[in-house]
């Protein structure tokens, strides 16, 4: 078989020029977008070209780009009152490359509400600047009040209606915990369209008139209050080596959803509609590793229903804790587990009112 040196040489030629071109390609930098040479007006607050009338903005600053525009997204959700609402926080650290050249890194965690990305969808960055310096990126952000409102005023609607659904399941099912579940899902959807309704008077005060709910709010809440006070029954069986101070947060947890529970020893179900077991198991060891006394824990929470005896809902968490005498560790142990408590109540109560 002949070899065509001439078209070989054609093609290693191409191959070169092809990986030339991708990696200039992948060395050019995009121009940040929106920039500004000088100090610009919305740094220090108010935008001329965004004004309150028809914009909500945010500012954020940060040493990288991503970091002020994370920010300044997180400030708009600040404006509004629950539903928009949002948790950041920012760490800096020095990276040292060597005894003469080290960089500072800053990294921006936001922890948003459901829904925000939802009601943020509108939201863009109109400007970046960089202040030269002092070594740090400000971004604009900006949110137009026709496109919020739009947003808000469709989950407002959604909400009524998936509140009547679930009014007719209160009303004609047959079965308790069903029941029971319509109820406190009822309540939390009133609750999230009282939030939505406080946005939406942010957005635009006149709005909110034009979504009204087709029922009596005040009525609704004192019959969802009566019920979920005089007709359900709920249990709670705690082990006696659990400590008060992780009982009492689950108590409050049901009552701040308006659920009142009875604590008890008994094993019967049937007397309850829905009984919670709370149990903490701790086993320290007296054997000394590295200096250190360890304590193993086990938190679990489940619900089981009245007459199937059932259980409906179970979620745990573990750990292991090192102090330097064996009851420090079994204490320890203890908060460990109260820091796990809050996250495991609420999957246990979503799992079983479908929240």
């Amino acid at each position: 078989m002949s070899i065509n040196l001439s078209t070989m040489s054609r093609t290693i030629s191409f191959i070169a020029l092809a990986f030339f071109l991708f990696a200039c390609a992948g060395t050019q930098q995009a121009e940040p977008l929106h920039t500004t040479q000088a100090r610009p007006d919305w740094v220090e607050g108010k935008s001329r070209n965004y004004p309150d009338a028809f914009y909500m903005t945010g500012v954020g600053s940060g040493i990288t780009r991503a970091t002020a525009e994370q920010n300044a997204r997180a400030n708009i959700g600040k404006v509004f009152k629950v539903d928009l609402k949002s948790q950041t926080r920012t760490t800096i650290s020095e990276e040292i490359q060597n005894r003469q050249n080290s960089s500072m890194l800053e990294k921006t965690t936001v922890k948003y509400d459901e829904g925000l990305d939802k009601t943020l969808e509108g939201t863009e960055i109109a400007e970046i600047w960089r202040d030269e310096n002092a070594g740090r990126y400000y971004a604009l952000a900006v949110l137009e009040r026709e496109k919020a409102q739009e947003i808000l005023t469709s989950r407002i609607k959604e909400l009524d209606s998936e509140y009547k659904s679930q009014k007719a399941i209160s009303e004609q099912s047959a079965d308790k915990l069903e029941k029971i579940r319509s109820y406190v899902q009822r309540k939390s959807l009133l609750n999230s369209r009282e939030m939505l309704a406080t946005d939406l008077r942010v957005v635009e005060p006149d709005a909110v008139s034009a979504v009204q709910p087709g029922y009596n709010i005040g009525e609704e809440r004192a019959a969802i209050d009566r019920f979920l006070k005089n007709e359900v029954k709920l249990g709670l069986k705690t082990d006696a080596n659990t400590p008060e101070r992780l009982v009492a947060p689950f108590i409050d947890a049901l009552t701040q959803r308006g659920l009142s529970i009875t604590e008890t020893q008994t094993d019967a179900s049937q007397n309850f509609d829905v009984l919670f077991s709370l149990d903490l198991e701790r086993n320290a060891s007296n054997e000394k590793v590295g200096g250190w006394y360890y304590c193993r824990w086990n938190l679990s929470i489940s619900a089981e229903g009245s007459h199937s005896q059932e259980t409906l809902a179970s979620l745990s968490a573990s750990g292991r804790t090192g102090q330097l005498s064996v009851s420090q560790a079994t204490e320890k142990a203890a908060t460990d587990a109260l820091k796990k408590l809050p996250d495991l109540t609420d999957g246990v109560l979503k799992k079983l009112f479908g929240e």
